[in-house]
Protein backbone atom coordinates (compact mmCIF):
# COMPACT_ATOMS: atom_id res chain seq x y z
CA UNK A 1 0.00 0.00 0.00
CA UNK A 2 2.88 2.40 0.84
CA UNK A 3 3.89 3.87 -2.61
CA UNK A 4 7.78 5.05 -0.34
CA UNK A 5 8.87 4.95 2.96
CA UNK A 6 8.24 8.74 3.37
CA UNK A 7 4.12 7.48 2.80
CA UNK A 8 2.60 8.37 5.53
CA UNK A 9 -0.37 6.47 5.13
CA UNK A 10 -0.03 3.13 6.04
CA UNK A 11 0.37 4.75 9.94
CA UNK A 12 -2.91 6.78 9.06
CA UNK A 13 -4.16 3.23 8.38
CA UNK A 14 -2.53 2.09 11.49
CA UNK A 15 -3.90 4.69 13.60
CA UNK A 16 -7.08 4.58 12.00
CA UNK A 17 -7.98 0.86 13.32
CA UNK A 18 -5.74 0.71 16.07
CA UNK A 19 -6.94 4.11 18.00
CA UNK A 20 -10.15 5.36 16.22
CA UNK A 21 -11.96 1.75 15.35
CA UNK A 22 -11.97 1.02 12.35
CA UNK A 23 -12.40 -2.33 11.08
CA UNK A 24 -9.13 -4.07 9.80
CA UNK A 25 -9.79 -5.57 6.31
CA UNK A 26 -7.99 -5.62 2.89
CA UNK A 27 -11.39 -3.81 1.31
CA UNK A 28 -10.98 -1.16 4.00
CA UNK A 29 -7.40 -0.42 3.14
CA UNK A 30 -8.41 -0.01 -0.55
CA UNK A 31 -10.86 2.77 0.67
CA UNK A 32 -8.61 4.23 2.47
CA UNK A 33 -5.79 4.44 -0.50
CA UNK A 34 -8.67 5.74 -2.87
CA UNK A 35 -9.99 8.45 -0.61
CA UNK A 36 -7.50 9.73 1.60
CA UNK A 37 -6.20 12.43 -0.68
CA UNK A 38 -9.86 13.71 -1.48
CA UNK A 39 -10.79 13.53 2.27
CA UNK A 40 -8.28 15.73 3.60
CA UNK A 41 -9.11 18.35 0.71
CA UNK A 42 -12.22 20.00 2.51
CA UNK A 43 -10.48 19.72 5.71
CA UNK A 44 -7.69 21.98 4.24
CA UNK A 45 -9.89 24.06 2.10
CA UNK A 46 -11.55 25.50 5.27
CA UNK A 47 -9.43 24.86 7.88
CA UNK A 48 -5.85 25.54 6.47
CA UNK A 49 -7.14 28.37 4.74
CA UNK A 50 -6.62 31.51 7.15
CA UNK A 51 -9.23 33.55 5.19
CA UNK A 52 -11.89 30.38 5.25
CA UNK A 53 -10.74 29.79 9.25
CA UNK A 54 -11.72 33.55 9.84
CA UNK A 55 -15.23 33.19 7.96
CA UNK A 56 -15.89 30.47 9.85
CA UNK A 57 -15.32 31.99 13.37
CA UNK A 58 -17.40 35.04 11.90
CA UNK A 59 -20.38 32.23 11.56
CA UNK A 60 -20.01 31.02 15.04
CA UNK A 61 -21.50 33.49 17.05
CA UNK A 62 -18.77 34.01 19.70
CA UNK A 63 -20.27 37.59 21.29
CA UNK A 64 -23.63 35.72 21.74
CA UNK A 65 -21.85 32.66 23.18
CA UNK A 66 -19.45 34.16 25.49
CA UNK A 67 -22.55 36.60 27.37
CA UNK A 68 -23.57 33.03 28.60
CA UNK A 69 -19.76 31.95 29.49
CA UNK A 70 -21.13 31.81 33.22
CA UNK A 71 -24.58 31.78 33.38
CA UNK A 72 -24.85 31.67 37.41
CA UNK A 73 -26.86 29.15 37.20
CA UNK A 74 -27.22 25.99 40.22
CA UNK A 75 -29.11 23.73 38.09
CA UNK A 76 -27.39 22.05 35.56
CA UNK A 77 -31.13 21.93 33.15
CA UNK A 78 -30.46 25.68 32.79
CA UNK A 79 -26.61 25.28 32.26
CA UNK A 80 -24.86 26.19 29.20
CA UNK A 81 -23.47 22.79 27.56
CA UNK A 82 -19.96 23.99 28.28
CA UNK A 83 -20.56 24.59 32.08
CA UNK A 84 -21.49 21.08 33.06
CA UNK A 85 -17.84 19.55 33.61
CA UNK A 86 -17.16 22.78 35.70
CA UNK A 87 -18.13 21.98 38.77
CA UNK A 88 -19.97 25.58 39.35
CA UNK A 89 -20.73 26.23 42.63
CA UNK A 90 -23.33 29.88 42.58
CA UNK A 91 -21.62 31.61 45.33
CA UNK A 92 -25.08 33.98 46.66
CA UNK A 93 -23.58 37.61 47.29
CA UNK A 94 -24.25 39.67 50.87
CA UNK A 95 -26.75 42.21 50.64
CA UNK A 96 -25.98 44.83 47.96
CA UNK A 97 -23.00 41.98 46.72
CA UNK A 98 -21.53 41.22 43.41
CA UNK A 99 -22.69 37.35 41.88
CA UNK A 100 -20.08 35.07 41.90
CA UNK A 101 -19.73 31.50 41.13
CA UNK A 102 -16.47 29.06 41.59
CA UNK A 103 -15.71 26.72 38.99
CA UNK A 104 -12.87 24.59 37.08
CA UNK A 105 -11.50 27.21 34.91
CA UNK A 106 -9.96 24.30 32.84
CA UNK A 107 -13.02 22.32 32.00
CA UNK A 108 -15.09 25.39 31.57
CA UNK A 109 -12.35 27.17 28.91
CA UNK A 110 -12.22 23.49 27.14
CA UNK A 111 -15.78 22.90 26.55
CA UNK A 112 -16.63 26.78 25.66
CA UNK A 113 -13.89 26.00 22.79
CA UNK A 114 -15.19 22.56 21.73
CA UNK A 115 -18.85 24.04 21.79
CA UNK A 116 -18.03 26.69 18.99
CA UNK A 117 -15.71 24.52 16.96
CA UNK A 118 -17.60 21.60 16.54
CA UNK A 119 -21.28 23.20 15.26
CA UNK A 120 -18.63 24.75 12.76
CA UNK A 121 -17.90 20.61 11.56
CA UNK A 122 -21.12 18.99 12.24
CA UNK A 123 -23.68 21.57 12.66
CA UNK A 124 -25.82 22.70 15.72
CA UNK A 125 -27.89 19.42 15.94
CA UNK A 126 -25.08 17.18 16.49
CA UNK A 127 -24.28 18.65 19.74
CA UNK A 128 -27.88 19.31 20.77
CA UNK A 129 -28.85 15.41 19.56
CA UNK A 130 -25.56 13.72 21.42
CA UNK A 131 -24.94 16.30 24.83
CA UNK A 132 -22.75 13.40 25.80
CA UNK A 133 -20.30 14.01 23.28
CA UNK A 134 -17.95 16.39 25.00
CA UNK A 135 -17.71 14.12 27.96
CA UNK A 136 -17.07 10.53 25.55
CA UNK A 137 -14.55 13.17 23.60
CA UNK A 138 -12.36 13.34 26.39
CA UNK A 139 -12.15 10.56 28.17
CA UNK A 140 -11.34 8.81 24.67
CA UNK A 141 -8.47 11.89 24.71
CA UNK A 142 -7.16 11.85 28.10
CA UNK A 143 -7.82 7.56 28.62
CA UNK A 144 -8.38 5.47 26.20
CA UNK A 145 -5.71 7.41 23.45
CA UNK A 146 -2.99 7.02 25.37
CA UNK A 147 -3.22 3.52 25.98
CA UNK A 148 -4.70 2.25 22.83
CA UNK A 149 -0.99 4.21 21.14
CA UNK A 150 1.43 2.06 22.73
CA UNK A 151 -0.83 -1.03 21.91
CA UNK A 152 -2.43 -2.41 24.91
CA UNK A 153 -4.91 -5.05 23.70
CA UNK A 154 -8.53 -4.20 23.83
CA UNK A 155 -9.03 -6.88 26.34
CA UNK A 156 -6.77 -6.03 28.71
CA UNK A 157 -8.98 -5.98 32.47
CA UNK A 158 -8.49 -2.39 32.77
CA UNK A 159 -11.60 -0.43 34.24
CA UNK A 160 -10.42 2.54 32.26
CA UNK A 161 -9.92 0.76 28.89
CA UNK A 162 -13.55 -0.22 29.05
CA UNK A 163 -14.91 2.76 30.03
CA UNK A 164 -12.90 4.42 27.37
CA UNK A 165 -14.04 1.46 24.99
CA UNK A 166 -17.31 2.12 25.73
CA UNK A 167 -17.04 5.99 24.90
CA UNK A 168 -15.21 5.41 21.72
CA UNK A 169 -18.36 2.91 20.82
CA UNK A 170 -20.53 6.02 21.61
CA UNK A 171 -18.76 8.38 19.56
CA UNK A 172 -18.27 6.36 16.66
CA UNK A 173 -22.34 5.43 16.94
CA UNK A 174 -23.49 9.03 16.72
CA UNK A 175 -20.88 9.90 13.88
CA UNK A 176 -22.24 7.20 12.31
CA UNK A 177 -25.85 8.22 12.31
CA UNK A 178 -24.43 11.85 11.89
CA UNK A 179 -23.08 10.58 8.59
CA UNK A 180 -26.23 8.79 7.64
CA UNK A 181 -28.69 12.24 8.04
CA UNK A 182 -25.90 13.99 5.90
CA UNK A 183 -26.26 11.28 3.27
CA UNK A 184 -30.06 11.44 3.76
CA UNK A 185 -29.43 15.75 3.45
CA UNK A 186 -27.36 15.47 0.12
CA UNK A 187 -29.66 12.55 -1.61
CA UNK A 188 -32.94 15.15 -0.99
CA UNK A 189 -34.12 12.35 1.13
CA UNK A 190 -35.82 12.60 4.59
CA UNK A 191 -33.62 13.21 7.41
CA UNK A 192 -33.94 11.08 10.55
CA UNK A 193 -35.52 12.82 12.98
CA UNK A 194 -36.56 15.58 11.12
CA UNK A 195 -32.99 16.71 12.11
CA UNK A 196 -32.06 20.39 10.38
CA UNK A 197 -28.89 20.04 8.39
CA UNK A 198 -28.60 23.46 6.81
CA UNK A 199 -25.33 24.27 9.15
CA UNK A 200 -23.40 21.56 8.69
CA UNK A 201 -19.64 22.51 7.79
CA UNK A 202 -18.45 22.13 3.88
CA UNK A 203 -15.71 20.15 5.55
CA UNK A 204 -18.46 17.33 6.99
CA UNK A 205 -20.06 17.67 3.45
CA UNK A 206 -17.15 17.28 0.92
CA UNK A 207 -15.96 14.41 3.07
CA UNK A 208 -19.42 12.37 3.00
CA UNK A 209 -19.28 13.09 -1.25
CA UNK A 210 -15.55 11.26 -0.72
CA UNK A 211 -16.91 8.29 1.28
CA UNK A 212 -20.19 7.99 -0.80
CA UNK A 213 -17.75 7.68 -3.77
CA UNK A 214 -15.50 5.43 -2.85
CA UNK A 215 -18.37 3.11 -0.83
CA UNK A 216 -17.42 3.67 2.83
CA UNK A 217 -20.15 2.13 5.10
CA UNK A 218 -21.60 4.44 7.60
CA UNK A 219 -19.96 2.57 10.47
CA UNK A 220 -16.55 3.08 8.62
CA UNK A 221 -17.60 6.68 8.39
CA UNK A 222 -17.97 6.97 11.87
CA UNK A 223 -14.63 5.80 12.40
CA UNK A 224 -13.17 7.48 9.66
CA UNK A 225 -14.45 11.02 11.23
CA UNK A 226 -13.19 10.42 14.80
CA UNK A 227 -9.68 11.49 14.35
CA UNK A 228 -11.13 14.41 12.96
CA UNK A 229 -13.00 15.37 15.55
CA UNK A 230 -10.02 14.13 18.14
CA UNK A 231 -7.90 16.51 16.00
CA UNK A 232 -10.08 19.32 15.96
CA UNK A 233 -10.33 19.63 19.82
CA UNK A 234 -7.82 17.82 21.54
CA UNK A 235 -4.71 20.24 21.39
CA UNK A 236 -6.69 23.21 20.56
CA UNK A 237 -9.34 23.84 23.54
CA UNK A 238 -6.56 23.19 26.22
CA UNK A 239 -4.27 25.15 24.82
CA UNK A 240 -7.14 28.01 24.83
CA UNK A 241 -7.42 27.46 28.81
CA UNK A 242 -3.14 27.87 29.06
CA UNK A 243 -3.34 31.12 26.71
CA UNK A 244 -5.80 32.63 29.23
CA UNK A 245 -3.83 31.69 32.07
CA UNK A 246 -0.25 32.72 31.41
CA UNK A 247 -1.88 35.92 29.78
CA UNK A 248 -3.22 36.69 32.97
CA UNK A 249 -0.09 35.41 34.93
CA UNK A 250 1.76 38.24 33.15
CA UNK A 251 0.17 41.68 33.81
CA UNK A 252 2.58 43.80 31.09
CA UNK A 253 1.26 41.41 28.40
CA UNK A 254 -2.65 41.54 29.28
CA UNK A 255 -2.04 45.22 29.32
CA UNK A 256 -0.74 45.06 25.69
CA UNK A 257 -3.45 42.59 24.37
CA UNK A 258 -6.17 44.72 25.69
CA UNK A 259 -4.43 47.67 24.01
CA UNK A 260 -3.65 45.72 20.39
CA UNK A 261 -7.39 44.55 20.68
CA UNK A 262 -9.48 47.59 21.11
CA UNK A 263 -10.29 48.52 17.52
CA UNK A 264 -11.18 45.14 17.05
CA UNK A 265 -13.63 44.60 20.01
CA UNK A 266 -16.78 46.06 21.11
CA UNK A 267 -18.12 46.26 24.91
CA UNK A 268 -20.86 47.27 25.97
CA UNK A 269 -21.68 50.27 28.24
CA UNK A 270 -23.91 48.96 30.54
CA UNK A 271 -22.46 47.18 33.75
CA UNK A 272 -21.73 44.10 34.06
CA UNK A 273 -20.48 45.10 30.58
CA UNK A 274 -20.97 42.36 27.85
CA UNK A 275 -18.76 41.35 24.39
CA UNK A 276 -21.23 42.89 21.17
CA UNK A 277 -18.84 42.17 18.61
CA UNK A 278 -15.59 40.84 17.24
CA UNK A 279 -13.93 42.03 13.92
CA UNK A 280 -12.39 38.72 13.28
CA UNK A 281 -10.54 39.84 9.65
CA UNK A 282 -9.10 42.68 12.13
CA UNK A 283 -8.10 40.21 15.12
CA UNK A 284 -6.48 37.58 11.95
CA UNK A 285 -4.71 40.37 10.33
CA UNK A 286 -3.73 43.17 12.61
CA UNK A 287 -2.61 41.54 15.57
CA UNK A 288 0.39 40.02 15.44
CA UNK A 289 1.14 40.25 19.61
CA UNK A 290 -2.44 37.58 20.26
CA UNK A 291 -0.61 35.95 17.50
CA UNK A 292 2.55 35.39 18.92
CA UNK A 293 0.72 34.36 22.23
CA UNK A 294 -0.57 31.70 21.01
CA UNK A 295 2.19 30.37 19.36
CA UNK A 296 4.29 30.45 22.14
CA UNK A 297 1.54 28.85 24.56
CA UNK A 298 1.16 26.34 22.22
CA UNK A 299 5.31 25.84 22.11
CA UNK A 300 5.33 26.00 25.83
CA UNK A 301 2.14 23.24 26.36
CA UNK A 302 2.50 21.34 23.64
CA UNK A 303 4.53 18.19 25.12
CA UNK A 304 5.63 16.41 22.08
CA UNK A 305 8.03 19.60 20.94
CA UNK A 306 8.57 20.84 24.57
CA UNK A 307 9.33 19.76 28.19
CA UNK A 308 11.35 21.17 30.68
CA UNK A 309 11.00 20.03 33.93
CA UNK A 310 9.84 23.76 34.97
CA UNK A 311 7.09 24.31 32.61
CA UNK A 312 5.77 20.27 34.45
CA UNK A 313 6.25 21.81 37.43
CA UNK A 314 4.30 25.06 36.67
CA UNK A 315 1.25 23.17 34.77
CA UNK A 316 1.03 20.59 38.04
CA UNK A 317 1.03 23.44 40.34
CA UNK A 318 -2.07 25.28 37.89
CA UNK A 319 -3.69 21.95 37.03
CA UNK A 320 -3.64 20.99 41.27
Amino acid sequence: MAKSILDPLPSQYTLLVRVFGGVDSLQFKEKLDASNKDLRTPIEKVFMNEIAATAALERACIPEKAKSFVSFQSNPRDMELWEHSAQIRVINPESGGVEKVEANFQSLVRDFGACIAIPQLYGRDFLDRYPQALEDLWKFDNDLFPLLMIGLPLWAPLKVLKEGLAARTRLITELEALYRRIDQYQQGDPVDFDADMRDVGETALGRNNVYRREGWSFPERGAGDLGLLWGQNANTQPLLFWLLTYVYSTPEILEQLREELTPYVTMSTSIPRELISLDMRGLSRDCPLLKACIYETYRLVNEPTFVSPFELHVRHLLTS
